[in-house]
């Protein structure tokens, strides 16, 4: 009996501790669309300030030497918002820069498995990343800024990789 109270018990305060996690990534993720939302309101207020925050995006993600194309028929759709997708990123604002350099502010979301008892629960995370993609003659290079975590480098370099595959279509 003591033992199977003991089970219970645990389950319980598994399930409490997912509860919270749950609740804290839920609250997590409401904030970063907000932060989100509220960068891509100020770059459309004052484009000009897009070129100020370009400059912080300084950490080499990737680059590749390819065929120079016309960046701006690539990325058409994005511009002229009929699309707001790039592979799974959801691209919340594209700006070409004064200098032909591009601004991409994007969010992406990732699912982590939580065990709870026998099954799982998926627990998402939304993220803003920001990049700046930059050409010269056919060297193409994606910046951002510093990441904080292995998922974030990963995503960092999917985004650089989902670029250009769009660039050599």
């Amino acid at each position: 009996m003591s033992l199977a109270l003991s089970m219970t018990t645990r389950v319980a305060c598994l399930a409490a501790a997912t509860g919270v996690y749950l609740t804290y990534k839920y609250i997590q993720n409401v904030r970063t669309k907000r932060g989100t939302n509220n960068l891509v309101n100020q770059l459309k207020a004052n484009p000009e300030v897009a070129e100020g925050f370009a400059e912080t995006l300084d950490i080499l993600v990737h680059k590749r030497t390819m065929t120079t194309v016309d960046l701006d028929k690539k990325f058409e759709s994005l511009l002229n918002g009929t699309t707001n997708k790039l592979g799974t990123w959801l691209v919340k604002y594209i700006q070409k820069l004064n200098n032909g350099n591009y601004l991409f502010v994007t969010t992406v979301k990732t699912s982590e498995l939580m065990p709870v008892g026998g099954g799982g629960v998926n627990a998402e995370e939304v993220h803003n990343l920001n990049f700046l993609l930059k050409e010269n003659a056919g060297q193409y290079a994606v910046y951002s800024d510093l990441h904080a975590t292995l998922v974030d480098k990963n995503l960092r370099q999917s985004f650089a990789e989902d670029v250009f595959n769009i660039i050599q279509l």
